[in-house]
Order: structure tokens, then sequence, then C-alpha cells
């Protein structure tokens, strides 16, 4: 039981420290600065909203949006905004990481 507990305790932290790894993936890739400034489509409080796209058709703000957004943003480009956010491509578990923060950012 005790190991059981320490592992459990353990697997907590690692998902904690997940959501602070993807804040600091987040800024070194200067995406604080596009999705919190107004450059870009913010993602404060924007999560299960629907979004309009420039083609007219609506996406859901979820984590399928979010991992297309990461990987290609030129796939659902918000309406109001170029699109001109790079594609990033990310270890799994950088991009994990960085889809966690977005979520949680999106959910407050």
């Amino acid at each position: 039981m005790r190991i059981s507990g320490a592992l459990l305790v353990m697997l907590l932290l690692a998902g904690c420290g997940s959501v602070d790894r993807g804040e600091q993936i987040a800024r070194d890739l200067g995406c604080l600065s596009c999705h919190v400034d107004g450059i870009g489509p913010s993602w404060n409080g924007e999560l299960g909203s629907g979004r309009l796209l420039v083609d007219g058709s609506t996406v859901l703000f979820d984590e399928g949006y979010v991992r297309r957004s990461i990987t290609n943003p030129g796939a659902d480009v918000v309406a109001g905004y170029d699109a001109v956010m790079p594609a990033f491509s990310l270890s799994p578990g950088d991009e994990d990481a960085l889809v966690r923060y977005v979520m949680k950012v999106a959910g407050s």
C-alpha cells in the first residue's frame, strides 16, 4: 500500500508539473504574446465555446481543436484573424503539456 500511495503522489505531481511545463513551452514559443495580448484569438475562458472560422463554419474549442491548432494552424482559422500562426512540431510530451496548459487557461 505504501508503494502504490507513493506512486499515486508521483503521478499527481507529474500531472501538475506538466501544466507548468506547458506554460513554459507557451512562453518559449511566443504563444502568450499573441493569445493573451490580443494579436491572436484568446484562450481565456473559451473552453467549450464555438469559434466562427473564416470559411463561415464553426469549431468547438476543445482538445482536438487545440492540438490541430498547434500542428496545423491553417486548418481552423478564426474569423477576424489572419493565418499567420506557425505550425509547431513538438515531442509528444511537450505537445501534451502545452495542450493541458491551454485547456487550463481556456477553462478559466
